[in-house]
């Protein structure tokens, strides 16, 4: 079972390596603060948690590298793309809405862009992540491109 940060080490490196100009991520926190401090990438950030939202504009809101949303409905969640092709997208976020996420995120991707999957090993994730050719994966957390 992936451990609450098991992400920073692969988003670190996916950040560094590939330099990405656009990031969506679902579900702002800890990985919004491995991103700012490791690219120079825009930051779409997605929460549907009033609480967890205003944290995230708390610790966030006065940073130009970041643009929060705050969705609560499935369906805007998921297919929001804020008229952009995406670098990197990060999927945490809500736990039932993560296939979805991973489903939607074909079609935001940039032409060499890359999917995060936070928590990979769980298998309910399986009908998003068939979706994907893995690249690597450290400590639960999935490194993926589009088949």
């Amino acid at each position: 079972m992936a451990v609450f940060d098991s992400y920073k080490d692969l988003l670190t490196y996916a950040c560094i390596k590939f330099q990405p100009k656009n990031i969506l991520e679902y579900g702002p926190g800890g990985s919004t603060e491995v991103m700012l401090e490791h690219s120079q990438a825009h930051i779409h950030s997605v929460e549907n948690v009033h609480r967890w939202f205003d944290e995230a504009r708390h610790n966030f809101g006065d940073n130009d590298r970041v643009t929060l949303h705050y969705i609560k409905e499935h369906d805007e969640y998921v297919s929001s793309d804020f008229g952009l092709k995406y670098d990197l997208i990060f999927v945490d976020g809500l736990c039932d809405w993560r296939v979805d996420c991973l489903k939607a995120a074909i079609g935001k991707l940039a032409p060499s862009g890359y999917v995060i999957l936070h928590d990979s090993e769980r298998s309910k994730y399986n009908k998003g992540k068939e979706l994907y050719k893995e690249i690597f994966e450290v400590d639960g957390t999935t490194l993926y491109s589009p088949l």
